[in-house]
């Protein structure tokens, strides 16, 4: 028995609804994103050291060398 053989036809994306479609979702992240405004300064006092010593202000070098043994 000799049966038709039906020929599929490719598949293809339809690219103008695709484009409607990114159109409509890019308008609506445009709108309904908030804007990042600027914080205000928050002014802080921090509690000053009654015991600590201040570091002198130049420090001797020291030389480290690391021997393979």
């Amino acid at each position: 028995m000799n049966f038709a053989v039906r020929k599929r036809r490719a598949p293809s994306i339809i690219i103008v609804s695709l484009v409607d479609i990114l159109t409509i979702l890019l308008i609506f992240f445009v709108v309904s994103t908030t804007f990042k405004k600027d914080q205000p300064e928050v002014q802080i006092n921090l509690p000053e050291s009654k015991t600590a010593t201040k570091a002198p202000a130049e420090l001797e070098h020291a030389i480290v060398t690391v021997d393979e043994t």
